[in-house]
C-alpha cells in the first residue's frame, strides 16, 4: 500500500480477514481452542491491523494531514482493542461492543482500498474508532466504578 497499490492491498487485507475467520472456526469445530491460541490470534489481529494502516501512512508521508489521519487510525484501532482487553482483564462480564468493532473497521478499510476512496475510508474508520474507544471507556467507567 505504501506504493499506492490499493486494490492489491484491499485484496490482501480481505484474504487476511478471511484466514482469521477460518482459523478461529477450525479451532472451535476441531475442539482445539486454547488460551495460547487466543493470545496468538489477538496478537496476529493487531499485526494485521497495523500493517495496512502503516502502509497507508507511508503512502501519505509527504501529505501531513493524511499522514496524521493514518497514524491516528493506528492509535485508535489499538485503543479500541486495548480497552476491550483491559476491561475483560478487570472482570467486566457484559459484552463489550461499540459502534465500530474490528469487523466494521476492516470492512470499511477493504471497501475504501478496492474502490480507491482511501481518504474517505480513513476518515470513516478514524471517526468510528474514536467513537468506539470513547464508548468503551464510558462503559468501563460505568461497570468498574
Amino acid at each position: 500500500m505504501a506504493t499506492g497499490k490499493f486494490l492489491l492491498g484491499g485484496i490482501l487485507v480481505l484474504f487476511g480477514a478471511l484466514c482469521d475467520a477460518l482459523d478461529g472456526h477450525l479451532a472451535r469445530t476441531s475442539k482445539k481452542v486454547s488460551k495460547f491460541g487466543a493470545l496468538l490470534d489477538s496478537t496476529l489481529d493487531r499485526v494485521g491491523d497495523f500493517l495496512p494502516l502503516m502502509g497507508l501512512a507511508l503512502y501519505f508521508a509527504e501529505k501531513l494531514l493524511w499522514l496524521s489521519v493514518a497514524l491516528l487510525n493506528i492509535l485508535f484501532w489499538f485503543l479500541v482493542s486495548y480497552t476491550k482487553a483491559r476491561m475483560e482483564g478487570l472482570g467486566v462480564k457484559k459484552p463489550i461492543g461499540g459502534l465500530f468493532e474490528r469487523t466494521e473497521r476492516l470492512a470499511v478499510l477493504i471497501f475504501s482500498l478496492v474502490t480507491g476512496w482511501v481518504e474517505l475510508g480513513l476518515i470513516v474508520t478514524l471517526v468510528g474508532s474514536a467513537i468506539t474507544f470513547l464508548q468503551r471507556v464510558y462503559m468501563g467507567y460505568r461497570e468498574l466504578e
